[in-house]
C-alpha cells in the first residue's frame, strides 16, 4: 500500500484488456482437457470478465507505482496521460494444479512511442479445481503478477 501523502508523478491509463472468446462469459471456465473447458454453472463472476480484469489491473497498477491516477479507458474527461498500458490476455483458466496465466503487454507514452513490452507466463497453484474460491485467490496471484511485471516495465523507463 502506499505511503499516506503520497501523491505520485504522473497519470497512467489502461485500455481495455483484450481476452479470448472462451472467457467472455459469466461462467468461471476451467479446462478438463487442454481441448476440453467446463463452465461452472453457479460460480459466475459479477461483472464481465474482461472488464473485472481490467479494473483490477487498473489498481494493482496504481498500487505497485507512482503514478497519481490510474484510469481504465476510455476516459470520460479529458486527462493528460503519461503512460498507456495495452494488455492481450492469450489465457486465462484453470487446468489441474495450477492457474495458467499468459499475456503480452505494452506501455507507451503520450505520443504513443512505445517504451516497454514483455510477454508474462505464469502458473499459480492451485490445490483442488472445484473449489472456486482457490481458484480465484489464485487467478488474483496471477494478475498481481502481470501488474508487477508491468510496473517494473514502466519503472525502468527514463522520463516518468
Amino acid at each position: 500500500m502506499r505511503p499516506a501523502g503520497d501523491h505520485g508523478l504522473g497519470r497512467h491509463g489502461v485500455e481495455p484488456v483484450v481476452m479470448p472468446g472462451y472467457l467472455d462469459r459469466p461462467q468461471i471456465v476451467t479446462r478438463a482437457t487442454a481441448d476440453r473447458f467446463m463452465l461452472g454453472e453457479f460460480d459466475q463472476w459479477a461483472e464481465p470478465f474482461h472488464g473485472l480484469v481490467t479494473r483490477t489491473l487498473a489498481e494493482d497498477l496504481y498500487e505497485l507505482t507512482d503514478a497519481k491516477e490510474v484510469s481504465v479507458l476510455p476516459q470520460t474527461r479529458e486527462i493528460r496521460l503519461d503512460r498507456i498500458v495495452d494488455v492481450v490476455v492469450l489465457r486465462f483458466d484453470a487446468e489441474g494444479s495450477a492457474v495458467v496465466l499468459n499475456a503480452n503487454w505494452r506501455v507507451f507514452d503520450r505520443n504513443d512511442k512505445q517504451l516497454a513490452a514483455g510477454r508474462f507466463e505464469t502458473r499459480s497453484p492451485l490445490a483442488n479445481i472445484a473449489d472456486y474460491d482457490g481458484l480465484v485467490a489464485a487467478m488474483s496471484q496471477s494478475l498481481g503478477g502481470l501488474a508487477q511485471a508491468i510496473a517494473d516495465g514502466i519503472a525502468a523507463k527514463p522520463g516518468r
